[in-house]
């Protein structure tokens, strides 16, 4: 399995591509900061990966009211495609490959409402799915958290399938999933053969704290187990964000660990706990016979 780093926002984009280099990232998926300036922004920072090495697998698409493609008012729909499309463009002026797209931005506690928005987002996804089909671009629509639009596994596969499109997937996010009543295990059972893209991080079950995995809630091994069965070959985004006490490149080797290895488990008086290293202060990961941290 390939993981890659999450960066949003750099005001060195040079800079910060050889600082990933030397963190030993590989791949990074940006946020929408470069789909929504300019043109030249987007080709300047795809420029600035591929001197670095680095792989723009990704960038997350504009989000948020103003980009919200299923709002009520018709003119402002009509300018919202309209910046989606352009990021679409953008997205392939990077040299990324894939847009990760919000299908809204309201909590809907009416059902008709509900319908009605997502027939929206299907007549949506009709205008933009040409141009991506065009750029070489694949939109990933993510699952949302608890009472917004396409928050479940039933929900989004309803507008991906009935679009059936070559350039349209979906991207699960984990931690998202982790606050629905269905969990992420069985979101990821349930979209496994239309995932194009992962936001893998991880919460405490009630808030959407973007932890790195495993460090909150989340049952992982089983989910790492499914991943390995779906001999996944793109890279799977990180969605949890660098801090002075963790660095990207820890952050990779905790999911290298966990995806691959699965937890080092001792037993402690007859009960099987996970061991933890005194140094780094991460889980350590493997077996008897190769046993590794973040630190080694």
């Amino acid at each position: 399995m390939k993981f890659a780093a999450s960066v949003w926002i750099s005001d060195d984009w040079f800079g910060e591509m050889e600082s990933l280099r030397s963190e030993g990232v590989k791949a990074i998926e940006t946020g929408d900061g470069i789909l929504t300036e300019s043109d030249a922004m987007a080709t300047a920072v795809g420029d600035a990966a591929r001197r670095a090495g680095i792989d723009i697998f990704s960038c997350h698409g504009p989000f948020g009211e103003d980009y919200d493609p299923t709002v009520p008012d018709e003119g402002q729909r009509r300018r919202i495609l309209k910046a989606q499309e352009s990021a679409i463009r953008r997205t392939a002026l990077a040299g990324a490959k894939l847009m990760v797209l919000h299908p809204g931005n309201a909590v809907l506690t009416d059902p008709a409402e509900r319908s009605v928005r997502l027939d929206r987002l299907r007549s949506g996804l009709e205008e933009l799915l040409p141009v991506a089909e065009n750029e070489g671009v694949t939109v990933a629509l993510e699952n949302l958290p608890p009472g917004w639009l396409c928050d479940g596994s039933e929900e989004i596969l309803k507008v991906v399938e009935s679009l059936d499109s070559p350039a349209l997937g979906v991207c699960l996010d984990t931690g998202h999933a982790h606050l629905t009543e269905e969990g992420a295990l069985s979101a990821l059972k349930a979209l496994s053969s239309r995932i194009v893209a992962f936001h893998v991080h991880d919460n405490d079950g009630s808030r959407d704290l973007h932890l790195p995995p495993p460090y909150g809630t989340i049952d992982w091994e089983p989910i790492a187990a499914v991943v390995r069965e779906m001999n996944f070959e793109n890279w799977i985004w990180l969605a949890a964000s660098a801090s002075r006490s963790i660095s990207r490149g820890t952050i990779l080797k905790d999911a290298y660990g966990l995806f691959e290895h699965g937890f080092f488990v001792m037993d402690l008086d007859g009960r099987k706990v996970r061991a933890v290293c005194p140094q780094c202060g991460r889980y350590v990961y493997g077996d008897k016979d190769r046993r590794f941290c973040a630190c080694t």
